[in-house]
C-alpha cells in the first residue's frame, strides 16, 4: 500500500504529496492507497471553495482506497477522535476483528480499540452539527489568511528568515537565511515571548500550525514582540541571535 499525506507533519515544512500521481502508481501496480489528512483534515477539503489552489486528494481521485481525519485538530472536536473513510464496503470489511473461538464467545469489534468513550463521539457529532459546512468554510478562510499573512511578514520584512518551500495549507515553516542567525536560537527567544514553535532538523528550522487561537495575534507574528508594527525585529530577536555576540 502506497500513503500519502495532505499535509504532512513528517516532513515537518507544511507541504503536501502529489496525490493524483501516487493515485497513478497505485493503479498501476493494482495497490492500495491511504490519503493521511489528519492534520489537513478540516483545512485541505476547503481550500477550493476558499479560493486557494489545491489539488485534489479525495476518492475523486482514481486509486485513492482510504483517508484518515482527526476531527480533534481543525473540527475543534474533543481531543481523542478521528475518523477513516474507505471507497467501498468491501474495503472497510477488512477493519473489522473477529474472535469466534474466544471463551467468553463471538468477540467482534470494528477497530482495534475494543472499548471506546461514546461522550467522545457525541461530542464530535454535536460540534460537527454546530459548525456545518459554512462554519468550516468561514474557518478555513480565516486560518488561511493568517498563513498568508505570516509567510508574507517573513519573505518581505525579515530577510535574515526564509520560507520553506511554497505551504499550501496551513503549516508555515522558516529557517535562517543568514550564517549569523541560528534558527533554533529565534526559536528560543520567541519561546521566551509566548510563541511555543516546533524544532525542525534536516533543514534546521521552525514551524508554526496556524490555528484559530491564534488569529487575533497573527500581526504580532513573527518580529513584533508587540504592536505596532513599525516595532523593528532588533526589539523581538537579541541583537546576538542576528549579529553574534559581542
Amino acid at each position: 500500500m502506497y500513503a500519502g499525506q495532505r499535509p504532512t507533519l513528517v516532513i515537518q515544512d507544511g507541504a503536501m504529496d502529489d496525490i493524483p500521481s501516487l493515485g497513478q502508481l497505485a493503479k498501476k501496480h493494482n495497490i492500495g492507497l491511504h490519503v493521511d489528512c489528519c492534520l489537513g483534515s478540516f483545512i485541505v477539503p476547503f481550500l477550493e471553495k476558499a479560493g486557494y489552489p489545491t489539488k485534489p486528494f479525495d476518492f475523486r481521485v482514481p486509486g485513492v482506497t482510504a483517508i484518515s481525519c482527526d476531527t480533534h485538530k481543525y473540527g475543534f472536536a474533543p481531543k481523542g477522535s478521528s475518523v477513516i473513510m474507505y471507497r467501498n464496503t468491501d474495503l472497510r470489511q477488512h477493519q473489522y476483528f473477529v474472535a469466534p473461538d474466544w471463551a467468553g464467545g463471538v468477540y467482534a469489534s470494528p477497530s482495534i480499540a475494543g472499548s471506546r468513550p461514546g461522550a467522545i463521539i457525541a461530542g464530535t457529532w454535536a460540534v460537527m452539527q454546530y459548525m456545518g459546512e459554512d462554519g468550516y468554510l468561514a474557518s478555513c478562510k480565516s486560518i488561511m489568511g493568517c498563513a498568508k499573512r505570516i509567510m508574507a511578514a517573513i519573505r518581505s520584512e525579515i530577510p535574515e528568515l526564509y520560507v520553506l518551500g511554497n505551504p499550501p495549507a496551513s503549516v508555515v515553516a522558516f529557517g535562517s537565511a543568514s550564517p549569523n542567525v541560528n534558527v533554533h536560537a529565534v526559536g528560543d527567544a520567541m519561546s521566551s515571548k509566548g510563541w511555543h514553535l516546533n524544532a525542525l532538523v534536516n533543514p534546521p528550522g521552525l514551524h508554526i500550525a496556524c490555528t484559530v487561537s491564534l488569529l487575533p495575534h497573527q500581526l504580532c507574528f513573527p518580529k513584533y514582540s508587540y504592536c505596532p508594527s513599525s516595532v523593528h525585529p532588533m526589539f523581538f530577536f537579541p541583537a546576538d541571535i542576528f549579529y553574534g555576540a559581542s
